[in-house]
């Protein structure tokens, strides 16, 4: 039985109409990653797959369901200077 095709679209299609929002842009300016930032940014997005359900028929994907979540994620920074 072949593996089911690759999902990756769906989570590229996610961030790119997360990237193409200008408003969340303008207050997550690091970006939009899956499941991890790039180091050192400090105001982002993170989407991540809570869950997923694959069912196949006729040796292929008839239906597949997903579940993501988007977090806002803000870093404080230091109250010294250095």
């Amino acid at each position: 039985m072949p593996p089911p095709p690759d999902s990756s679209a769906i989570d590229a299609a996610i961030v790119a109409a997360l990237l193409a929002d200008a408003a969340l842009s303008a207050l997550m300016p690091d970006g939009v990653f899956v499941d991890e930032a790039s180091p050192g940014a400090q105001r982002f997005v993170i989407v991540s797959l809570l869950s997923s359900l694959d069912v196949a028929t006729f040796g292929g994907r008839a239906i597949e369901d997903a579940r993501y979540q988007e977090m806002l994620r803000r870093e404080r920074e230091s109250a010294e200077s250095v």
